[in-house]
């Protein structure tokens, strides 16, 4: 019997001091958080977004899960064969960082005209998940090529005249 119980802490005290693996517990919820831009099926979005979900860009907030299924539905429709790659992922406490390059055809109508152009466009999200779920998603691309690549130039204020 004392024996058993050696036993028994010892494998406790391996088991119970294991290191927490952030890679291992977060990179399944972001890659389906992906899956679902690049498939459009924000149904599974339900299992890895926190309801509050707040995701902060350089074109303004979106705020609840509802909204981020409607923004992914119309970059969808913009851009029908949008494709998500994560080129980078590291993973620290409660974060994911990923460093992401998107795909896509403006075939669709949207926010501007379609062009029928291939853009790639690159960037980064750094990604707060709690029990679970991303709860905050912040992140930044390189606007001016991606516009660059869909026919639009961009125009120097005028000059003052003194």
């Amino acid at each position: 019997m004392k024996k058993f119980m050696t036993l028994g802490t010892i494998l406790f005290m391996f088991t119970g001091c294991q290191k927490h693996d952030p890679a291992a517990e977060y990179a399944p919820i972001v890659h389906t958080f992906n899956a679902a831009w690049n498939t459009g099926d924000v149904f599974q979005l339900d299992a890895v977004v926190d309801p509050l979900y707040t995701k902060q860009t350089s074109e303004g907030p979106v705020v609840g899960i509802e909204a981020l299924k409607k923004s992914i539905a119309e970059h969808r429709i913009t851009y029908p064969d949008w494709t998500c790659t994560y080129v980078e992922e590291i993973y620290a406490g409660n974060k994911a960082v990923v460093r992401f390059e998107v795909t896509g055809t403006n075939t669709g109508p949207g926010e501007i005209p379609p062009t029928g152009k291939a853009v790639t466009l690159n960037g980064i999200a750094i990604f707060r998940i709690e029990n679970g779920k991303i709860v905050d998603d912040r992140s930044a691309d390189d606007a001016i090529p991606f516009y660059k690549q869909l026919g639009y130039t961009l125009v120097p204020p005028p000059v003052p005249e003194n």
